[in-house]
């Protein structure tokens, strides 16, 4: 069990001015991976401010496989200081939540509907995402389109759904020999797809898989058995991990966002804690397909080979490529992005000159902190460099001053994402110190009372 709150730690007997709000447990089977650290980065940043005390209950245990059964929780942790629960994707069994129920304290869960148990239920909104993928396949010209994923989970199920309705909306029917069975959400299930993939011929040319790691599973299995990805098959993922993103061929995704479900369900929770009526049903939060290389595009969301065959001026080209890439960060909608970025990189290039360190870092400092991830980093030099090729061919006696600006700008980039991640990988060591910390004190409980949550 790990306990987080907005502001220090206190007595929940008796708490200090700065948790004057309501006591909120989050019962999760994990509390890492990205899917549940997003849900997690949601909560907290809505409680900020607010004086809600947070804790996070993993109901999983830590050496169990990742496929696993809906944990058989019976401890009442802290339930006397609650004052209400959101419940992520399978942390406790029906009995368990009804009991909470009984005790009088409202329910939230996330992205899992239990038959019998009405509740407010937010989760992703599959199926606009996978329309998506699909017609984006179809565009691509492909109509042999399979589906791998595991069918004994409920948003894989609505994924399955939506892919076959999405089929039908095109004039295609669905093959029921085109549907492989992961039988878990991880690489393996997805090596396993590609292995019934291989052994039926490969009778597809392009497949939606219902998670990331299931579509990397795929992808590493057909290029063992000498396969291209998009050439002999297209794939895209579900999920937008950064271990897809950092693939090459870049995965095709379409993004949940995690961080979003989490802000949604706290919204809603203190919302019934205030008295407000809050209908028990789906409250959905939207997907988007993010395009890369695995399903035929390029870096600027075409299959065309370069900005030049995009038959738009190549200052215009980087400019929308750039705009895809800040937009893909999850941190703007395309339509919020200011085109100060873009337009600064493509004009350095357009006239090359000496350009100032301070200049540079101001920019990488600006493009860092809206992406947050390597592979943004990535397919913002990859742009640039796109641009300056075609700047080279039109104004040829610039193209040494601009290969040497390329590359203080992809030494600008790096070095200020190498920053970004090592202050992550400081805040995620000092995380795992307390909660080592915290284990430790569980372990000494006969010389604390743990309900105070004050150890």
């Amino acid at each position: 069990m790990t306990g987080a709150r907005s502001g220090a730690l206190a007595d929940a007997d008796a708490r200090d001015a700065s948790v004057s709000g309501p006591t909120v447990a989050v019962f999760s089977p994990l509390l890492a991976g990205s899917y549940f650290a997003g849900v997690m980065r949601g909560i907290r940043s809505r409680a900020a401010g607010t004086g809600t005390l947070l804790v996070g209950i993993q109901t999983l245990d830590a050496s169990r496989d990742l496929d696993y059964p809906i944990p058989e929780l019976t401890t009442r942790v802290a339930w006397r200081h609650l004052d209400g629960a959101i419940v992520v994707i399978n942390a406790v069994d029906l009995g368990y939540l009804r009991e909470l129920r009984r005790a009088g304290k409202p329910i939230v869960m996330v992205s899992h509907e239990i038959d019998g148990f009405a509740c407010p239920v937010v989760s992703p909104d599959n199926r606009p995402g996978v329309e998506a993928a699909v017609a984006h396949l179809v565009e691509h010209g492909h109509r042999r389109i399979a589906f791998a994923g595991n069918l004994a989970q409920h948003d894989i199920r609505e994924r399955h759904e939506a892919y076959r309705d999405a089929l039908s909306a095109h004039g295609i029917a669905a093959d029921e020999r085109l549907l492989y069975d992961t039988g878990d959400n991880v690489e393996a299930g997805g090596d396993r797809a590609a292995a019934a993939m291989l052994a039926a011929g490969l009778p597809s040319t392009a497949l939606v898989a219902a998670t990331d790691f299931n579509a990397i599973g795929v992808m590493r299995t057909l290029a063992a058995a000498g396969l291209t990805v998009p050439g002999d098959q297209a794939v895209v993922g579900f999920d937008d991990v950064e271990a897809g993103a950092v693939l090459t061929p870049g995965l095709t995704s379409v993004r949940q966002d995690g961080a979003a479900v989490g802000t949604r369900a706290l919204e809603l929770l203190l919302g019934a804690l205030a008295g407000k009526d809050v209908p028990a049903r789906r409250h959905r939060v939207p997907t988007t397909l993010v395009l890369r290389e695995s399903c035929g595009c390029t870096l600027l969301g075409s299959p065309a080979a370069s900005p030049r065959a995009l038959a738009v001026p190549a200052i215009d080209a980087v400019r929308t490529g750039l705009a895809k890439v800040l937009a893909s960060g999850g941190r703007y909608e395309a339509d919020e992005l200011p085109d100060t970025t873009s337009t600064t990189l493509a004009g350095l290039l357009a006239a090359p000159r000496v350009v100032a360190q301070g200049d540079l870092d101001a920019v990488a400092e600006l493009l860092c902190g809206r992406t947050g991830r390597w592979s943004r980093v990535h397919d913002t030099i990859t742009c640039v460099r796109l641009l300056a090729d075609e700047l080279d061919e039109e104004h040829p006696e610039d193209a040494l001053a601009r290969a040497r600006l390329v590359t203080d700008i992809a030494l600008a980039l790096t070095a200020t994402q190498g920053r970004v991640t090592t202050l992550e990988a400081k805040r995620l060591s000092e995380s795992l110190r307390d909660e080592y910390r915290m284990s430790f004190e569980l372990l000494r409980s006969q010389e604390h009372n743990p309900r105070d949550l004050g150890f």
